[in-house]
């Protein structure tokens, strides 16, 4: 009868142990989840202007510029980007300094919440006719 009680109650240590090591378990991937989300918030990402979008090129020095660089259109001509980058212009460099050419994207985090459709996307600097928002 003690044999019958100890090993009864040597299973049932088993079995507490086993809870316990799965609750650990448990414990340290939702540990390693939160501190792999909070890293991804701080790696960001940009995406570039698409070859749609509407440029205004100066032929002269054989460069492009985005809309919001430009106070007056009367030395440049419109064309999208795509056609700016066939022809081999290069965007000005005080222009694209500036960061117009690219818009800040999510962060890692960011785009896995998007991806699984928690946040809505970021409405984009480029609308599907060429023209900016700005």
């Amino acid at each position: 009868m003690a044999f019958s009680h100890a090993l009864i109650s040597s299973f049932a240590g088993s079995e507490d142990d086993a809870m316990g090591k799965l609750f650990l378990a448990i414990k340290f991937t939702a540990a390693l989840i939160g501190v792999l989300l909070m890293i991804g918030f701080g790696i960001g990402s940009s995406k570039g202007m698409p070859d749609y979008a509407q440029v205004y090129v100066n032929d002269a020095a054989k460069t492009y510029l985005a809309p919001p660089c430009i106070k007056t259109t009367v030395s440049f001509r419109l064309v999208t980007a795509g056609e700016a980058r066939t022809l081999g212009y290069r965007p000005d460099g005080k222009c694209r300094d500036a960061g117009a050419f690219m818009q800040d994207d999510r962060s890692l985090t960011g785009t896995f919440l998007q991806t699984v459709g928690v946040l809505k996307p970021i409405p984009s600097r480029w609308n599907e006719d060429g023209s900016w928002n700005y």
